[in-house]
């Protein structure tokens, strides 16, 4: 993600959407819960990352594990996310004009 960072560092009046991004079950609960908190903290410190979306479904034409990406059925995965992104005002939408604003700041 280092590289992707100093590009959009390099790139600052373009705004960037993290399309997909999920943390695997192989990682652990303990694991899982801390890199949804670290994940958040990056998003929150690269401003320009406008829009994330969590990748909680399986790969088309999975040969792996199922289900490996999920935080719904881990309650302190599922708590993390909730904590560090899903409630966290930081991420609620913005409204035209909030976001009309913000780019007149720049």
């Amino acid at each position: 993600m280092r590289e992707f960072l100093q590009f959009c560092a390099q790139h600052p009046t373009k705004p960037v959407m993290i399309g997909e991004f999920g943390v695997a079950r192989a990682w652990g609960t303990e694991q899982r819960a801390t890199w949804l908190a670290d994940a958040s903290a990056t998003f929150k410190a690269n401003p320009q990352i406008r829009a994330v979306m969590y990748f909680e479904s399986d790969p088309t034409d999975n040969k792996g594990p199922t289900q490996q990406f999920q935080v719904s059925d881990d309650p302190t995965v599922l708590g993390a996310f909730r904590t560090s992104l899903a409630q966290d005002p930081h991420y609620t939408p913005m409204t035209a004009a909030a976001a009309g604003a913000r780019s007149r700041k720049k």
